[in-house]
């Protein structure tokens, strides 16, 4: 546990609890860790308040990026387009909304 610096985490409470989230629990053993409420989560929450506009952007490049990981061909053709352009990544994230898919 003294190895490790810093940790993030997307907010919930088992996670960020005061008294027995997560990180509360690697606060104790190693009080000089730096704990941090992830980035990329925050921007996601932003992003959904923001503006309508916005917001149906984001769904709509989600929707994208789903239907090209559902399908093993439009993966392997967007790997090859990225890697013909000399992407940096060649690979998308899959995007699951907790409370769609019910682990939230």
């Amino acid at each position: 546990m003294e190895n490790i610096i810093s940790c993030g985490a997307d907010g919930a409470p088992v996670m960020m609890g005061k008294e027995k989230g997560c990180l509360k629990l690697m606060k104790d053993e190693n009080p000089e860790i730096i704990l941090v409420h992830c980035v990329i989560h925050r921007e996601n929450l932003v992003a959904k308040k923001i503006t309508p506009p916005l917001n149906e952007v984001l769904r709509s490049v989600i929707k994208c990026i789903n239907a090209i990981k559902a399908n093993a061909n439009f993966k392997r053709l967007f790997k090859q387009f990225c890697e013909n352009k000399n992407a940096d990544y060649v690979r998308l994230l899959l995007h699951i909304d907790g409370f769609q898919s019910g682990i939230a």
